[in-house]
């Protein structure tokens, strides 16, 4: 057996490890570039319809089956018993050439003429 072949034994395990955290590295990169990013403000919802809110910079955001809304006390509640206006953090999601879509609604605050279930989706 020559030199080369001996330290390459050697050192087998080592490569064997770089190679598999390369492969787990290049895994992650590629997942992470795949989600969505989330982003996430403060803002006062004004409005609410079946399938939307409207915050006070005169956007709509889309709420769909999966969007997690809860009311002060952190409970879980339907879109229809959420009430407006009030002031909410909403995390949301980008999508091109469409409003976006809400993740999460979290009320922080009730407005004074606040009004919960359908009320203020007829408006």
């Amino acid at each position: 057996m020559n030199q080369t072949s001996i330290t390459l034994r050697k050192h087998r395990h080592i490569l064997f490890g770089l190679g598999l955290c390369l492969i787990v590295c290049i895994f992650m990169y590629g997942h992470a570039l795949s989600k969505d990013p989330v982003n996430s403000a403060p803002l006062t919802i004004v409005k609410k319809g079946a399938d939307y809110i409207t915050a006070s910079i005169e956007r709509n955001f889309r709420v769909t089956d999966q969007t997690l809304i809860l009311d002060l006390r952190k409970k879980k509640i339907k879109l229809t018993d959420l009430p407006v206006p009030c002031e909410a953090v909403i995390e949301y999601r980008l999508v091109m050439d469409q409003d976006p879509i809400c993740q999460k609604i979290e009320v922080k605050s009730l407005k004074v003429d606040a009004r919960d279930r359908s009320a203020s989706a007829g408006e």
